[in-house]
């Protein structure tokens, strides 16, 4: 029986279009996208690593940013995020006790640190800690420190420095450091005590002496409730990688010693 030609063709092109159409969505479902909770001192330096890592692998990250123990109480109420990089180690500590995290992927990836932070066009002039006490200053913002590391870290160094009670009917809090770095940025504040890697930007920083404040160890961890483990474990590790720690290091995050391997005899 004679084929009708027209038929042959409308059936080789309708065979082309539909192998064409699944190999699209074959392609387009190999495509992971994963959500990490981050602590907003990372909100910079997170989206430079993020754009990185996918232009590395193909796998797309959705941040989410927040203060760290505001995320935490997220994820324990069943956040569907795939990483939790903290401002502190006991967020990530306190999510392991309860089975949360994926605890071999518990690692400390970098060490952060204090500064304090005015506008470049301010004409305070700030030298030392104690210089916060100055009549020329109103407000100054911190970091909510119920649940955000940076603002405990600047308590305790405003209380190790002996200013803090002179200073408490000035403070405002942010809910996390990014916001307390915006109320100075807006002249909300005179002055704001935040992470480091919030003043990379144009203002007049004073680094705060590290003796003040316990080390503000921030850890990252796959979370159990992750579908995309693979994935998740790798941007863990792309982010403790020579690249991931060299965006960090530009944001001015200071790095744990590395543990020497015990040879073998």
């Amino acid at each position: 029986m004679r084929v009708n030609p027209i038929f042959e063709i409308t059936s080789t092109l309708f065979l082309f279009l539909l192998l064409t159409s699944l190999s699209a969505g074959a392609m387009r479902a190999e495509k992971v996208s994963i959500r990490v909770a981050a602590a907003a001192d990372l909100t910079d330096a997170f989206k430079e690593v993020a754009e990185l890592f996918t232009r590395r692998t193909g796998c797309k990250i959705e941040l989410i940013f927040g203060a760290s123990g505001q995320l935490t109480q997220q994820i324990e109420h069943g956040a569907p995020y795939d990483v939790f990089a903290s401002a502190s180690n006991s967020y990530i500590q306190q999510l392991t006790s309860k089975k949360l995290t994926i605890s071999d992927t518990d690692k400390i990836y970098a060490i952060g640190s204090l500064v304090v932070w005015i506008p470049a066009e301010s004409k305070l002039s700030i030298k030392k800690i104690s210089d916060l006490n100055s009549e020329s200053i109103y407000h100054i913002s911190i970091a909510n420190p119920q649940h955000a590391p940076y603002g405990k870290a600047a308590v305790e160094a405003l209380k190790k420095a002996g200013i803090y009670t002179a200073i408490t009917p000035k403070l405002v809090y942010g809910e996390n450091v990014r916001q307390a770095f915006q109320f100075a940025q807006t002249g909300n504040a005179e002055a704001a005590i935040v992470s480091a890697s919030m003043g990379s930007g144009k203002g007049k920083k004073l680094p705060i002496p590290v003796n003040l404040y316990r080390p503000i160890e921030q850890s990252v961890a796959v979370l159990c409730s992750t579908r995309h483990e693979k994935e998740a474990r790798s941007f863990t590790k792309f982010l403790q990688s020579v690249e991931g720690k060299s965006v960090l290091k530009r944001y001015s995050f200071r790095f744990p010693p590395e543990k020497k391997q015990k040879i073998s005899r």
